[in-house]
C-alpha cells in the first residue's frame, strides 16, 4: 500500500496496482500454510478460484463427479494426497459455489425482458439445494476437529443461509462459530460481512463491524466502504473493545473523509505508530494536498474566484491549505522521530515529497537522501528517484552537477520501467505506449524550457515521443506538437540547433549529454535541414547554404520531410493569381539546397548589374513562392494550414513572420526590379506584383470582430500607386490575365 505519489484525483498512484487479487492472496496464504507448503499457491488457486466445476455437478442431486478433476487436472490429486479432509472441503465449497450462482442474475441486471417465471423456477430449485448443503455443512461442523476447516464450513453455512434468507441460521452460526473464534483467519471477517449486512439492525453496530472488516480484509474493503454509514467516530469509540477497534474506526473515518484527515491520522499514530494503514492513509493525504495546492496552478485558475462552498476566495483557501500542509509535515516529523517506527524509508520519503510540495527543495532533498540509505522497497525507491528529480533546481549558469544527478535517477527509473508494463492508450487509431518515467521526462524537459535551455528540453522530449502524441500540448496552429523536431521548429532558434549539432560531434560527452543526444543522433541531417532553414529565416543565406550543402543529396528524396510532394513546382514562376495549384510553368523543380544556391546566384548577379531587373523580379517570384501563399512554402516551414493566423495569437512567432506571411522580402525584390528597370511597363508589372503580395497579406489578418458594421474594403497602397503613376497600364494589369506574360517580356 506504499505506492508512488502522483498528482491525481482518481487514483492513489499511476502504476498498475493488483489490489483486485490481494484479497484472494490472503486466503491463499492461509491455505498454503495449512497444507504445510507442500502444495503450491498456484495449484491451490486453480482449485479454489480457477476450476469451474459446473459440468461435474448434478443439478438435481448436487452430487459432484470428481473423475474429470482427478484425470485431467494435476492439482486435484496433489491436494487429495496431501490432505484428504481438506480436499473433501474444497469439493464441498465448489458445490456451494455452483448453487449460489445463478447465470440469469447478470442478465436480470441488464435485461428487463428476462423470463421471470423461468428465473423464479431456477432460483427455487437452487434454494432447495442450498438448504441441503447447509445441512451437510452442519454435519461436518460437528464431525471435524480441525479448527481451520471448521471455520470454513461455518462460513459456507453463513453464506448459504444468508442467500436463502434464513437469517436465524445465519446469525446463530455466526455467533456460535465465528464471533469468538480463536482461529485467526481472514474468513472470520468475510463471514462478519454477511452477518453485519443482513443480521445486524443497529447502524452503529453495523459500522463498527464494517470498520473491523475494512481493517482486516483487503478483499472486502470496497464493499464495506460502500456500506459504511459514516457514523461519528466518537459514537463508535464507545462501542469499541480496545485499541484495535479504535484503530479500525479511525481508519474508516479517514478513508471516508475527502477533506482534511489530520485528526484521524494523529489518532492512529497515538494508538500505534506502526499501524499497517497509517502509511497508506498518509499517502492519500499527500495526494489530496497535491490536488489542493496544484490544481489552480496547473489549470491556470483565477485565484480571486469566490468559493460558495467555503464562503472564501480561492486565494485564501490556498493559503489555508499551505498552513494545513505544514501541520501534516509536523505530524510526519513526529512519527519519523519515533525510535520504534519501522518503515523509516517511507516516512523520510513522505517528508521529502511534502517539503517539495511547499517548495522547500533543500529540505526535501535531505529527506530523500536519508530515505535512500534506509533500505526502501522498489515502490519507495521509484518515488524517491521521481521526487528527487522534481526537486533539482536549475540556474542560468552551470547545471552540470545537477544534470548528472538527473541522468542517474532517470537511468534507474528507466531500468525499473523495463521490468514493468507501460500504459497503453488508443490515439488517432494507434496504440501509444508510455510509462510514468516518460511523463517525468516531459516534466524535466519543461523545467529546462523554463530555464531557457530549449535545446536540452527538446532532446529530453525526443525520449518520450509516444507521450507527446498522447498529450497534444497546445502550442501552435497545429494545436499540438507530437515530436521533438517540431518542438524545436516552434520554440528554438539557430543557436539551439547549432548546440545540438555540435553536441552530436562532441568527443567527450558527460553522461547526461550522451543520454540527451542518443535519439537525436539518428536525425542529424534532418536537424541540419532545420538549422539551415532557421538561418534562411534570418536571411543568412550564405551560412544556410554552407549548412545545407553538407547534407547528402539523397536526403532530399528520402521522404523524411515530404519535399517531393510539397516542393514539386517551379519556384521562379508567379503570376497575378498563382498560389499552391500547379501551373503550366511547373516544368522544373528544385530541392531546398538547389533553390537556395540559385537564390544566392541570382542575388550575386543582380548585385553585379547583370540582367539586374529580371534577376530581382525572379527573386521576387521565388520569395513570394516561399511565403504561406506560394508553391514553395516548404522552403521555410514544415507544415501548412489554412487556419494559420499571421498575427501569431496562437503560436510562437518565428523570426521571418514578415517575410512568410506579409511577403516583405518578395515586395522588396519587386520594388528593386521596378527601380532598376528602364521599361516603364515592366516597372508597372512589378508594382502589380507588389499589390498581389499586399492583398494576400491582408487575407491572413485576424477576423473582423465588429459585427455591427460592414468590414471596410481593403485597398492596397500599391493599387493606388498604379492608378496614380501608371494610368495607361492600370486597367490592363488588373483586368487582363494575359497581360502578365506580355509585360514580362519588357524589362
Amino acid at each position: 500500500h506504499n505506492k508512488p505519489f502522483y498528482y491525481t484525483l482518481n487514483f492513489l498512484n499511476g502504476d498498475n496496482n493488483p489490489l483486485n487479487s490481494a484479497g484472494i492472496d490472503e486466503n491463499l496464504d492461509e491455505w498454503y500454510t495449512y497444507l504445510n507448503k507442500v502444495v503450491s499457491k498456484k495449484d491451490i488457486n486453480e482449485m479454489l478460484y480457477g476450476y469451474w466445476a459446473g459440468g461435474a455437478i448434478d443439478e438435481k442431486t448436487g452430487v459432484f463427479n470428481s473423475k474429470d478433476l482427478m484425470d485431467y487436472y494435476s492439482f486435484g490429486p496433489k491436494i487429495m494426497k496431501t490432505n484428504n479432509e481438506a480436499f473433501h472441503y474444497m469439493i464441498f465449497a465448489k458445490r456451494c459455489e455452483f448453487f449460489l450462482r445463478n447465470d440469469m442474475v447478470d442478465q436480470y441486471q441488464w435485461n428487463m425482458d428476462i423470463d421471470q417465471v423461468k428465473y423464479d423456477k431456477d432460483e427455487a430449485a437452487k434454494k432447495i439445494m442450498r438448504t441441503k448443503l447447509i445441512k451437510e455443512a452442519q454435519v461436518e461442523l460437528t464431525k471435524t476437529s480441525d479448527a481451520f476447516l471448521k471455520t470454513r464450513y461455518a462460513y459456507q453455512v453463513i453464506v448459504l443461509s444468508r442467500y436463502n434468507e434464513d437469517l436465524k441460521t445465519c446469525q446463530s452460526t455466526y455467533v456460535k462459530y465465528i464471533e469468538n473464534n480463536t482461529q485467526q483467519s481472514v474468513i472470520n471477517y468475510w463471514a462478519m460481512l454477511h452477518y453485519a449486512e443482513k443480521c445486524l439492525v443497529n447502524v452503529q453496530k453495523k459500522d463498527l463491524a464494517y470498520a473491523r472488516i475494512f481493517k482486516n480484509s483487503i478483499a472486502k474493503r470496497y464493499r464495506t466502504y460502500l456500506l459504511y454509514n459514516r457514523t461519528n467516530p466518537t459514537e463508535l469509540i464507545s462501542l469499541s473493545k480496545g485499541p484495535k477497534d479504535q484503530a479500525a474506526i479511525w481508519t474508516q473515518a479517514a478513508v471516508h473523509n475527502p477533506g482534511r484527515s489530520l485528526t484521524s491520522l494523529n489518532a492512529l499514530y497515538v494508538l500505534d505508530p506502526n499501524d499497517k494503514d497509517l502509511a497508506f492513509l498518509f499517502s492519500r493525504e499527500i495526494n489530496k494536498i497535491e490536488h489542493w495546492l496544484y490544481t489552480n496552478r496547473l489549470t491556470n485558475a483565477a485565484l480571486d474566484t469566490y468559493d460558495d462552498n467555503t464562503g472564501t476566495y480561492i486565494k485564501q483557501n490556498l493559503e489555508d491549505d499551505k498552513k494545513y500542509t505544514n501541520e501534516v509535515i509536523s505530524l510526519a516529523e513526529k512519527i519519523n522521530d519515533e525510535a520504534k517506527v519501522k518503515d523509516k524509508a517511507y516516512w523520510n520519503l513522505a517528508l521529502g515529497h511534502l517539503y517539495f510540495l511547499v517548495k522547500e527543495n533543500k529540505k526535501a532533498l535531505n529527506k530523500l537522501e536519508t530515505a535512500l540509505i534506509q533500505n526502501p522497497n522498489p515502490d519507495q525507491l521509484r518515488q524517491i528517484k521521481t521526487t528527487r528529480i522534481l526537486c533539482f533546481d536549475l540556474d542560468q549558469k552551470n547545471n552540470t552537477g545537477v544534470e548528472e544527478k538527473i541522468y542517474q535517477d532517470l537511468v534507474d527509473l528507466l531500468n525499473m520501467d523495463a521490468k514493468s508494463k507501460k500504459y497503453v492508450e488508443e490515439n488517432d487509431g494507434f496504440e501509444r505506449k508510455y510509462s510514468s518515467t516518460d511523463q517525468l521526462i516531459a516534466v524535466v524537459a519543461y523545467k529546462f524550457e523554463e530555464n531557457k535551455e530549449i535545446a536540452k528540453s527538446a532532446l529530453l522530449l525526443s525520449h518520450c515521443t509516444e507521450l507527446l502524441r498522447m498529450q497534444k500540448k497546445f502550442i501552435s496552429f497545429w494545436m499540438h506538437y507530437d515530436d521533438y523536431f517540431f518542438y524545436l521548429d516552434e520554440m528554438a532558434g539557430p543557436q539551439e540547433l547549432k548546440y545540438i549539432l555540435e553536441l552530436i560531434e562532441k568527443p567527450n560527452k558527460t553522461n547526461f549529454e550522451s543520454y540527451l543526444i542518443s535519439k537525436a543522433v539518428f536525425d542529424k541531417y534532418k536537424l541540419m535541414d532545420l538549422y539551415g532553414t532557421m538561418q534562411m529565416r534570418e536571411e543568412k543565406y550564405t551560412d544556410a547554404a554552407k549548412t545545407l550543402n553538407q547534407i547528402p543529396a539523397e536526403y532530399w528524396h528520402t521522404g523524411v520531410i515530404e519535399y517531393d510532394t510539397y516542393l514539386d513546382a517551379n519556384p521562379m514562376h508567379a503570376d497575378f493569381y498563382s498560389g499552391h495549384s500547379t501551373t503550366a510553368a511547373d516544368t522544373i523543380r528544385f530541392t531546398k539546397v538547389e533553390l537556395l544556391n540559385k537564390i544566392i546566384e541570382l542575388q550575386n548577379n543582380a548585385a553585379s548589374g547583370k540582367n539586374a531587373a529580371m534577376n530581382y523580379f525572379t527573386l521576387g517570384n521565388i520569395f513570394y513562392n516561399m511565403t504561406h501563399h506560394g508553391n514553395s512554402w516548404m522552403m521555410m516551414r514544415y507544415g501548412w494550414s489554412v487556419n494559420e493566423d499571421s498575427e501569431g495569437k496562437n503560436y510562437s512567432r518565428r523570426s521571418d513572420e514578415g517575410n512568410y506571411y506579409d511577403a516583405e522580402k518578395a515586395i522588396y525584390y519587386y520594388k528593386k526590379a521596378a527601380e532598376i528597370s528602364k521599361d516603364k511597363n515592366f516597372a508597372a508589372l512589378c508594382i502589380r506584383m507588389q499589390m498581389k503580395c499586399d492583398e494576400f497579406k491582408e487575407t491572413l489578418k485576424g477576423k473582423y470582430e465588429d459585427y455591427d458594421k460592414v468590414k471596410p474594403e481593403f485597398v492596397s497602397k500599391y493599387k493606388k500607386d498604379l492608378i496614380k503613376n501608371y494610368p495607361e497600364n492600370y486597367d490592363e494589369l488588373l483586368n487582363d490575365c494575359g497581360s502578365f506574360y506580355r509585360y514580362t517580356e519588357r524589362k
